[in-house]
């Protein structure tokens, strides 16, 4: 019975100390990532921010929101049903950010550009000939 009460109070003791450890994003290349210690780096690209018009509940800004990460060249996209605001990273190379309105009426919206990009951004990472 002592036994019990020791191996509970330690599991007790032990359980939130290695939930934090895979929740914590420094901690989790290390538990995952082969024992380097090395932090994943974000994607470089342009953000862009669309208005998207037509969602009617926040199943729809979660599909929308899936379906444009899914996209290759587009490393995080976030869609806000309350202000309507979809937020992307796209790698120029691969996505431009003229393909992002058709992308997403595909998926049964209009998106229209909240703040336009310059086009030195647009063909910044763009290889010169």
């Amino acid at each position: 019975m002592k036994k019990q009460k020791l191996q509970k109070r330690t599991l007790l003791r032990l359980t939130p100390f290695f939930i934090g450890l895979v929740l914590s994003p420094n901690y989790s290349g290390i538990l995952f990532a082969g024992g380097e210690g090395k932090v994943i780096e974000k994607k470089k690209g342009i953000r862009t921010e669309w208005v998207v018009e037509g969602m009617t509940c926040e199943g729809c800004a979660i599909g929308l929101q899936g379906g444009m990460a899914a996209v290759k060249g587009i490393s995080d996209c976030t869609v806000d049903f309350d202000t309507k605001i979809m937020v992307c990273t796209i790698d120029n190379n691969t996505v431009k950010v003229d393909d992002i309105p058709g992308l997403v009426e595909k998926m049964g919206y209009k998106a229209v550009q909240k703040v336009k990009v310059s086009p030195d951004a647009r063909n910044a990472d763009t290889p010169k000939d």
